[in-house]
């Protein structure tokens, strides 16, 4: 007697848990379901389990060690076929068999030693259900059925005899020559289909017995644990670790901007409502992160003590689960990611080893941690290099403070492997991470890792390009012959060559679609086509913003520097477009838009500019002599900043029409003055080309007023920036700063 369990299913209607866990290796009150099932055979003297693995099949080896009746067989079509094509693989093992689902749960041991015929163990529903439902006569099944009420239903587990398996056999070698069976037939339709050739019975069970955890309500209601699994961590505490304050210098040279700034943008970005930074070295330095970042609390721990008490410290401020992770650390993101989104409780990232000094190993028992120590001769089954990015629940937490600690040096790395709790090990092999503790170690990561950073980044660009390519213009990746990426402020911009051509690629950036109607940029860079002012549109996507165009040739991007060469060709080029018939069909108002930006900030809970209430009163005022001009509304840009504008050979571009509506036409004559720094004589010669030097007075207060709004809208819209997890370093605030100082000059103007 043996027993076929069939496992290689991705378990999606069990997501998010199934994203890194196979349904059957989840825990059940305790214990992966699999594990259970495969004891109560092994009670019964079944002493050879063959299980089918296919998605995340290396999950799975660990039963092999553990278990010397199981053998794993590898369905490497799991995502092709369905289960009768696992049910093909394991032909050869049949004889008398158990058939198990890999994943259900049994709360008993069900199974006997010596059964002479062949029986599905078969549970009753008396409601209307969509099962497969077992119609019985005299004993046995007559009739398989899709759907009914009042019947024994299958229930995941079934047991043939030798004689029955030999036609199971047969059959299935003949179901698999058909290309539509192998890709919608269960196992089970084998018998559904014969059910002559066969004299099955079945077992009756009780309900309670047996269940097949279909989605995540069920899996809920079987083991409360579950019941909060969508909750996202909201906490991260990081350890301040170089004592050494020039090495954080030289890193951030490196990366090109700073690496703890970097981590804490990225844990906001994600959701991440309360950053605790310890340091005992460097206070002095760290301080500033409490200001720049409303989530993240700087505290100053004991300089003689180790990391164990710097973590105890924290016992008044920890009141649920956290990630905990250091800060001399550069990883891949999605390292994080998983982390923070992942079910499990208590976990602790293994990367491959790198053989570096100062790290520490990981040793592991089927999947669990067993220990962590820097020597490899006291560890066994060793898995690899600790990453020190954990995640730690309450429960752990409390179970550290427990430990009776004398030494001030004790490492709260020790204190978590010497823990009771049950604690995942999570391996990231094909992730990349890097510890910086010496000069040494720093130097081997600029002529080694960072290079290999900067690799990956390509070569993942290419990938993410290469698919947009070939979903929306059907163009294969190795066509493409180059990708650049080519400026942009809010978004990322790829120029990309295929078969001499050259595109631009425009993926919006982080948080623009809660600012940016993408349904009125497309109708409206649309219309503007006909003007031959943009380059030619080939693609857009309004729900994701996706934009392909044209690449203007032997281009040149005005900048804030050569924006003076060319005020003339600005003005004639926004004239067109004021004066043309284009009608659209949105207005860009930016007391609207100053309320909806201000909302946005507030959902966020950020926090606004020093005295922000009382100038938005002072701008809100405006809003009514704006009204009193009566100003016809015309098609404007809105967004007239210099690298908007290309220059080429003797024609001049307009291009990203994001912000673009019906507006006062001096709106961008004041954002393109604003934006290029234009002194006084510069913004002059400006409006006398447009308005042909017929300037009066109303039109110089217009560009005053326009200004003093567009400085103040765009600093609410870098405080969205920034809590996206994006930094503009001062912008924001030296553009609130000029619409203060604007609103108290028009005063002196009046």
């Amino acid at each position: 007697m043996n027993a076929i369990i069939i496992a290689a299913g991705k378990g999606t209607r069990l997501r998010p848990l199934t994203l890194e866990t196979p349904k059957p290796l989840i825990d059940v009150l305790g214990k992966p379901m699999i594990e259970r099932n495969i004891e109560y055979l092994i009670e019964k003297n079944v002493n050879e389990i063959i299980v089918v693995v296919g998605y995340m099949k290396n999950e799975f080896e660990y039963l092999e060690k553990k278990y010397k009746e199981v053998k794993l067989i590898y369905n490497d079509k799991f995502e092709e076929y369905n289960n009768i094509y696992s049910f093909y693989l394991v032909r050869n093992f049949l004889e008398n068999s158990y058939i198990l689902d890999g994943d259900i749960y049994i709360t008993e041991n069900i199974f006997q030693k010596n059964l002479k015929t062949s029986k599905y163990f078969a549970k009753k529903i008396e409601i209307k259900n969509e099962e497969w439902q077992l119609i019985l006569e005299n004993g046995k099944i007559k009739e398989v059925l899709i759907g009914g009420q009042g019947n024994y239903i299958m229930s995941g587990v079934s047991f043939f005899t030798k004689e029955d398996t030999k036609i199971l056999k047969e059959l299935v070698e003949k179901y698999v020559k058909d290309e539509e069976k192998l890709k919608s037939y269960y196992w089970d339709h084998l018998v559904k289909e014969n059910i002559e050739k066969f004299k099955i019975e079945i077992e009756k069970i009780d309900n309670k017995k047996i269940y097949e955890i279909d989605n995540l309500d069920e899996l809920k209601e079987l083991d409360k644990k579950y019941l909060n699994i969508l909750k996202k961590v909201e906490m991260v505490v990081i350890f301040e670790k170089l004592e050494n304050f020039k090495l954080y210098q030289e890193i951030d040279k490196i990366l090109g901007e700073n690496l703890i700034e970097k981590n804490i943008k990225f844990l906001i970005k994600n959701g991440i409502k309360k950053i605790i930074f310890l340091s005992k070295n460097n206070i002095e330095f760290f301080n500033y992160l409490k200001v720049k970042y409303s989530e993240v609390e700087v505290v100053e721990t004991n300089k003689e003590e180790g990391s164990y008490f710097m973590l105890t410290s924290l016992k008044d401020k920890i009141k649920e689960e956290f990630i905990l992770m250091e800060s001399n650390i550069v990883y891949d993101e999605e390292i994080l990611k998983k982390l923070i989104n992942s079910f499990e409780k208590n976990i602790v990232v293994v990367s491959s080893e790198k053989n570096l000094n100062n790290n520490y190993f990981v040793e592991s028992k089927y999947n669990y941690l067993s220990r962590i120590s820097k020597e490899k001769k006291e560890l066994k089954n060793i898995q690899g290099e600790l990453v020190e990015i954990f995640k730690i629940s309450k429960e752990l937490y409390l179970d550290i403070l427990k430990q009776d600690v004398e030494n001030l040096n004790y490492s709260y790395k020790s204190a978590i492997s010497n823990c009771s709790l049950k604690i995942k090990t999570l391996k990231m092999y094909d992730l990349m991470y890097y510890k910086i503790n010496t000069q040494n170690q720093l130097s081997f990561f600029k002529e080694v890792i960072y290079p290999r950073i900067i690799k990956k980044e390509e070569i993942e660009r290419k990938n993410e390009i290469g698919e947009i390519l070939l979903k929306r213009l059907k163009i294969l990746e190795e066509k493409i012959e180059n990708i650049d990426i080519i400026g942009g402020m809010t978004n990322r911009n790829y120029l990309i060559q295929v078969n001499q051509l050259k595109y631009v690629i425009r993926k919006p950036g982080e948080g623009t679609e809660k600012i940016i109607s993408r349904k009125n940029e497309k109708k409206n860079a649309t219309l503007v086509s006909g003007l031959k002012i943009d380059s030619e549109l080939i693609f857009f996507d309004e729900e994701s913003g996706l934009k392909i165009s044209r690449y203007i040739e032997n281009a040149e991007t005005l900048s804030p520097k050569t924006a003076k060469n060319y005020l003339e060709n600005v003005a004639i080029l926004l004239k067109k477009l004021h004066s043309s018939n284009i009608k659209f069909e949105n207005n860009f108002d930016v007391f609207l838009e100053i309320e909806k930006y201000e909302k946005i900030v507030m959902d966020k809970k950020g926090k606004f500019y020093n005295g922000y209430f009382k100038y938005k009163k002072e701008i809100l005022k405006l809003k009514q002599e704006i009204e009193n001009l009566k100003i016809e509304k015309v098609p404007c840009h809105n967004d007239t900043v210099p690298e908007n504008f290309i220059k080429s050979d003797k024609e001049f571009y307009l291009i990203d029409w994001e912000y673009s509506g019906m507006n006062d036409p001096i709106w961008d004559l004041a954002a393109f003055s604003l934006e290029s720094n234009l002194n006084k004589k510069e913004e002059e010669k400006l409006i006398s080309f447009y308005y042909n030097e017929n300037v009066n007075k109303e039109i110089i207060k217009r560009m005053k007023v326009n200004k003093i709004c567009q400085d103040f809208l765009w600093s609410i819209w870098t405080l969205i920036k920034e809590l996206e997890g994006v930094s503009y370093g001062d912008y924001g605030i030296k553009r609130y700063k000029n619409a203060v100082r604007g609103i108290k000059e028009l005063k002196k103007y009046e």
